[in-house]
């Protein structure tokens, strides 16, 4: 092993929680924002990785036409959640390679 992180490893909660009473403290600002943008696009880009067999860049995800949940915007309280299971109860699971028009407009953009 070339490198390991010092042992053992503090707690990311207290050392999240420490930097902000620092900032405060100091009135310097503090901004996870970036940060959680990051990490939500990786999750994005594992989960279209999963659904289409393909590799996915960071800024093939960002610049990626497809919308996971489309009408999300409309959702309310009372609407139906926006993945059903079919008839026999089941929910769709990724099938990489197996059904070719899943992602369509996501593969022609990334083709064309």
């Amino acid at each position: 092993m070339l490198w390991a992180y010092p042992q053992p490893e503090r707690n990311p909660y207290q050392l999240e929680w420490e930097d902000l009473v620092d900032a405060v403290r100091k009135n310097t600002p503090y901004n996870e924002v970036k940060r959680g943008v990051e990490a939500s696009v990786v999750t994005s880009m594992g989960r279209m990785a999963a659904h289409t067999g393909q590799v996915i860049s960071y800024d093939q995800m960002l610049n990626s036409p497809h919308e996971f949940a489309p009408g999300l915007d409309k959702l309310t309280a009372d609407s139906p959640a926006p993945l059903q299971p079919d008839d026999k109860g089941r929910y769709a699971i990724p099938t990489p390679g197996i059904k070719p028009d899943a992602f369509k407009e996501w593969r022609e953009y990334y083709q064309a």
